[in-house]
């Protein structure tokens, strides 16, 4: 438990920055691309902070696309 808390400041500040960009890309009209290392993404708190974004970008409702 002791190395989540550790870690969690540096998953805040990713996520503020990542929604920072996501603001100023939205307010100029222009668009957000998120792209993460391929070994990274599988990490649970990866996942929770996409999940995180994505709930954030949902609410300025927001087109979202992914490359499938």
């Amino acid at each position: 438990m002791t190395s989540v808390k550790l870690h969690q400041p540096m998953a805040d500040h990713v996520l503020s920055s990542w929604e920072a960009q996501f603001d100023e890309a939205h307010l100029s009209g222009g668009y957000f691309t998120l792209i993460m290392h391929p070994q990274l993404p599988g990490r649970p708190s990866r996942f929770r902070m996409v999940r995180t974004h994505r709930l954030y970008q949902k609410a300025r409702q927001c087109l979202i696309r992914t490359k499938s």
